[in-house]
């Protein structure tokens, strides 16, 4: 009754606050209060970590939810779980997050090497009204969604902020039902099985099921301390592994905000046991450690105009190409027929098209005379054009220095996902003078490497270490000749209890390319790129694509509306590699092939949102689909994937009922850097090996794509071109 009778008071107190404040602009006294939204000083101060991954107290979630593109990293300890857990802010209505929680009394597998007993959830929270003078913010909760279920929970939760003086309060109530309402989701270990069974009809079980109430108010101390008090919903005593007499269902503890993106915690939680947490969250964005420095400016350099002026044809293909190369540009290629300049070059130093474009024109005006009245831009990737601008002379540098606005220069510019219609313009013109630039054909890489593998009864996170070096050779643009070798330093993959799942395994058979040591060819193969009429782009090649798999794929893929959306053709035949030669082949002869059509749409371009859809016939012969749906926003890409195919022909159980399942980020290397750099890491985890829904490596893809790659993307971001 005690805890019932503090939740009631805390619900009075905090309405009678409420009602009687009056508004901001009235309120006067000592202790001035108003119920105005949250208040300013942070993007979101309420989304407070609580110990569960989620944004709320201790225990139970609030209605508040990280900003937009913010990512928060958290640990906790309460007995007997630590968690691990990530939670991400989308669109300003809606967080994911995810956690490991470890079970620190019960063994994941008793006699196996694994350790303690972990498990892994996935939730998320949506925000269903967002709060105002008269409403408070609510949002609806589901935890555990894939999985055991073991923590499996779903809430409505309500927050209100009231000011009091220079602090706040903040109440939270809710509703919540599965773990949050009492219930547990594993057998007795009485009875000799102690191993969580699965819940996974919960989240689509009857609404009437036991519901309990949860709540608290969070206090605003001094400047980013905060005094959490918490009627919690949860039978601790009933969780999986607690194996102590709980307290009443009361928390306290202190929050301290101790920058602008760590918080520290500590709790009494039911009076008896400690909990504590560690927090930081901050915004996704590329530039991070370092402060970038500007790229040099271009200098207006007297000699330069001087000699483009009395330069011919061939004399000025030359200077600009020459004025390009040394800006750093590659593979440049400058033409010049009678008043229009056509370039095509690479760059690798700016993260969006839009700047690189950008850089490009500037060296061009710099370097070409006022008789050039036309300038075609266009930006190579791989031997092949990506993007292309037409304008203008003037048009184009009124716009870089800001003497027209957007729609003045578009109205003369274009924009187009490949050069067709362009090149076509630029031919009109009569013979044109050309100059190449010069080139390196040749790039080498070292690189230590790390791979995991997780969650295997033979040890949850087993290690091997390898140093990759690359060898690339690219003899005429549009062609790659890549090599990798892969020297193994350390390997823990022997102890990883792993069987392939079928006879004729495609990926299950891993473990036996992993446990090999010494130092084996991973890739050497050949990559052709090549455009066809209609901007249609092509790609083939050949050779050893990965340490399982050799053999031939082709591709063919076409922007529609400047890269909204596109269709493609994927093929591939390959046949297992042996495991004891470098560049032998198994003397298994099965062909495994595959062939996709590919989709791609841009399906909320102003928010970064698009997916890939792969239709077709995998490498095991299963038949069906492959969802990839991923946010690109400030040069970060997160995204999911899963996997749905014919599983009936397979022989094992458990591939007839895998999904593959997983998500990736992608971040730039920029954010390592003290000045803008092209290139990303990938990090990516998935549910578990099947053989299902698998594909074969290739050297190099025109599918998936990314937003920030296409014609339509640098349209919208077109004032990029002034920076």
């Amino acid at each position: 009754m005690l805890a019932q009778s503090v939740l009631v008071w805390i619900v009075v107190t905090f309405f009678i606050l409420d009602w009687t404040a009056p508004s901001q602009a009235s309120a006067q006294g000592l202790f001035p209060v108003s119920n105005s939204a949250a208040p300013d000083f942070d993007e979101n101060p309420l989304a407070w970590p609580s110990l569960h991954g989620y944004s709320g107290l201790w225990d139970t979630p609030s209605a508040r939810a990280l900003p937009d593109w913010r990512l928060r990293l958290a640990w906790s300890q309460a007995y007997p779980h630590r968690i691990w857990s990530a939670g991400l802010g989308l669109f300003d209505f809606l967080e994911v997050h995810g956690q490991l929680s470890e079970v620190t009394t019960r063994e994941g597998f008793p006699g196996e090497p694994y350790g303690t007993y972990k498990d892994r959830s996935f939730g998320l929270k949506a925000v269903l009204v967002r709060e105002d003078r008269h409403l408070p913010q609510i949002a609806l909760g589901f935890q555990d969604i894939f999985g055991t279920g073991l923590f499996a929970s779903r809430y409505l939760a309500l927050s209100r902020n009231v000011h009091l003086g220079s602090g706040d309060a903040e109440l939270h109530l809710g509703l919540g039902q599965g773990v949050l309402g009492g219930e547990s989701f594993f057998d007795d270990p009485e009875e000799g099985d102690d191993s969580p069974r699965i819940a996974g009809g919960f989240h689509t079980s009857s609404p009437w099921r036991t519901t309990r109430p949860f709540g608290g108010l969070s206090l605003g101390l001094a400047d980013g301390l905060r005094l959490h008090l918490e009627y919690t919903s949860l039978k601790r005593d009933d969780l999986f592994g607690h194996d102590r007499e709980a307290g009443p269902p009361l928390n306290i503890g202190l929050a301290w905000r101790v920058a602008d993106s760590v918080t520290l915690q500590a709790a009494v939680l039911g009076g008896r046991e400690m909990g504590l947490g560690l927090a930081a969250d901050f915004p996704l964005q590329a530039e991070g450690l370092f402060a970038w420095q500007p790229p040099p400016k271009i200098e207006d350099r007297e000699q330069l105009r001087w000699e483009a002026m009395t330069a011919d044809d061939a004399g000025l293909a030359a200077i600009v190409t020459r004025e390009l190369a040394s800006d750093g540009f590659s593979e440049v290629r400058c033409r010049v027929a009678a008043e229009a300049l056509w370039i095509e070059a690479e760059d690798e130093r700016f993260l969006s098209p839009a700047r690189s474009l950008a850089r490009m024109a500037r060296v061009a005006l710099a370097a070409s005379p006022p008789r050039t009245r036309l300038l075609y831009l266009n930006l190579v990737s791989a031997g092949r054009v990506s993007q292309s601008l037409a304008s203008g002379r003037q048009n184009l540098a009124d716009f870089l220095d800001s003497r027209i606005d957007r729609e003045a220069f578009l109205h003369i510019a274009s924009l187009h996902a490949g050069s067709a219609e362009h090149r076509r313009e630029f031919d009109a013109f009569g013979p044109a003078s050309s100059a190449d630039g010069p080139r390196d054909p040749w790039n080498f890489a070292l690189e230590p490497k790390v791979r995991a593998f997780l969650n295997n009864r033979g040890g949850f996170l087993k290690h091997k270490a390898f140093l990759r070096s690359a060898a690339q050779w690219r003899p005429w643009p549009a062609t790659l000749a890549v090599g990798e070798l892969e020297t193994v330093l350390y390997n823990e993959y022997d102890d990883l209890r792993f069987e392939p799942l079928e006879d004729g395994a495609v990926r299950t058979d891993m473990l036996s390319y992993e446990q090999r040591r010494g130092t084996w060819a991973s890739m050497l193969a050949v990559d052709q790129m090549f455009s066809l009429p209609a901007d249609v782009l092509g790609r083939a090649s050949a050779g050893w694509f990965e340490p399982a798999f050799a053999g031939v794929g082709a591709e063919l893929f076409r922007f529609f509306q400047d890269g909204q959306w596109g269709l493609g053709l994927e093929a591939e035949a390959v046949r297992k590699r042996s495991l004891d030669s470098q560049l032998g082949l198994s003397d298994d002869k099965t062909l495994y092939h595959s062939g996709f059509v590919n989709i791609y749409m841009q399906l909320w371009p102003e928010q970064g949102l698009d997916a890939g859809l792969k239709l077709g016939r995998f490498l095991a012969g299963d038949v069906g689909g492959r969802l990839e749906l991923r946010r690109t926003r400030n040069h970060w890409t997160i995204g999911v994937w899963c996997s749905l195919t014919d599983t009936h022909r397979f022989d094992s159980a458990e591939n007839r009922e895998a999904r593959d399942i997983g998500l990736f980020v992608s971040l730039p290397l920029a954010l390592f850097h003290d000045r803008e750099v092209s290139g990303r890491f990938t990090y990516a985890v998935g549910n578990s090996l099947t053989d299902a829904g698998q594909t074969v490596r290739q050297p190099r893809s025109l599918f998936p794509l990314s937003p920030d790659e296409t014609a339509h993307e640098t349209l919208r971001d077109i004032e990029e071109l002034r920076r």
